[in-house]
């Protein structure tokens, strides 16, 4: 193989090689409302991320495809909102959310 052909043919590949990856980082981020969320595989319960107690990205994760709405996990909904939590029939609400799509 000569260095003329040699020359487009890495360009190809290296073309190709990004593309592939552009579109696997792409579908990944479109995947899932939330990336910790999945990490952790635990159920999450939505709140309004102006009212969310905590600290971002620890106790509660925005949702990126939903402006304004975050996501609270079981552990730190139970630490955070005692009040609330006692009165939430929380298998429902995992229920309810994993059944209606967001439109």
């Amino acid at each position: 193989m000569t260095t003329r052909m040699l020359r487009p043919l890495l360009l190809v590949l290296s073309l190709g090689c990004m593309g592939f990856t552009s579109a696997f980082l792409y579908a990944h981020e479109q995947n899932g409302s939330s990336g910790r969320a999945e990490e952790l595989r635990t159920p999450v319960i939505p709140i309004d991320c102006a009212r969310a107690r905590g600290v971002e990205n620890d106790d509660f994760t925005p949702d990126h495809n939903s402006p304004g709405k975050c996501w609270v996990d079981l552990p730190s909904f139970h630490r955070l909102y005692p009040d609330v939590a006692a009165a939430t029939d929380i298998e429902a609400t995992i229920r309810l959310n994993a059944v209606i799509p967001e439109r």
